[in-house]
């Protein structure tokens, strides 16, 4: 009988002894629970306390703010209107304003039709020939327009800041085409043509652009100072700067 009651009894004890553990277990967990639940402000009021610590931190020096591309080009169309000046002609300034209408396939390429009216005035030291000497001086070459297709490509995307107080993005395009340039005589010259510029957006819908323009064309000497190549087949070569703001649509809301 001994034999058999003492083990009987040890489990009992061992029984009793888990259930007493049980139940501390479940009531500290209980008063836990009530103890967090009773004052409903606690969190808030831990949340004000975590960011007010917040002005305490040392200034972050190299944090890298991601944003989204800002303008969208991708199956939009382009109008650029642009004021332009040559920038090589030694004795005229040819001013003139430029036009481009483009559509873009894809964020990186897109083709565009160009069109540019230009005047020449003459320089002061071309007005100083004239009155002081009695020279009277033209240009080999004088175009008048421009009309010509561009294939355009937009490698480089990137954001700037300016003062630290705003991020800017801008891109970088190359382009590339052909033409025709319209002389003061009557000639139209087959024009080779190529560029470089970057695009400032200013909203979703509208741009500052400028651009940097190369033309290189064979045409017939107008005449140069001692009248030595008039007629003749001569390289032209300008190098025009022209600065405008684009308008894109259809016009986008995305951001």
């Amino acid at each position: 009988m001994f034999r058999d009651t003492k083990p009987k009894s040890q489990k009992n004890s061992a029984i009793q002894i888990l259930s007493i553990i049980l139940l501390l277990c479940v009531s500290t967990n209980s008063y836990a629970q009530e103890q967090y639940y009773d004052d409903p402000a606690e969190p808030n009021r831990m949340l004000e306390e975590n960011v007010e610590n917040l002005s305490s931190l040392e200034e972050a020096k190299d944090i890298a703010v991601i944003q989204k591309k800002y303008l969208d080009k991708t199956g939009r169309w382009e109008l650029w209107g642009a004021g332009a000046v040559a920038l090589n002609s030694q004795y005229f300034n040819f001013l003139g304003l430029n036009a481009k209408f483009a559509y873009h396939f894809s964020e990186r390429w897109g083709i565009e039709a160009q069109g540019m009216l230009l005047s020449d005035l003459e320089k002061s030291i071309t007005e100083g020939l004239k009155t002081d000497q009695a020279i009277q001086t033209t240009d080999i070459v004088t175009p008048t327009s421009y009309y010509g297709v561009n294939l355009r490509w937009s490698p480089i995307y990137g954001k700037m800041t300016l003062r630290e107080k705003s991020i800017n993005p801008f891109e970088l395009y190359f382009t590339g085409g052909v033409g025709l340039t319209n002389t003061d005589d009557g000639q139209s010259a087959f024009t080779m043509s190529a560029g470089l510029g970057q695009v400032y957006p200013m909203s979703k819908n509208t741009t500052f652009r400028w651009a940097l323009t190369y033309h290189n064309y064979s045409a017939n000497a107008k005449g140069d100072l001692n009248g030595q190549i008039r007629g003749q087949k001569v390289r032209a070569n300008f190098l025009y700067v022209s600065a405008g703001v684009s308008i894109y649509f259809p016009f986008s809301e995305k951001r």
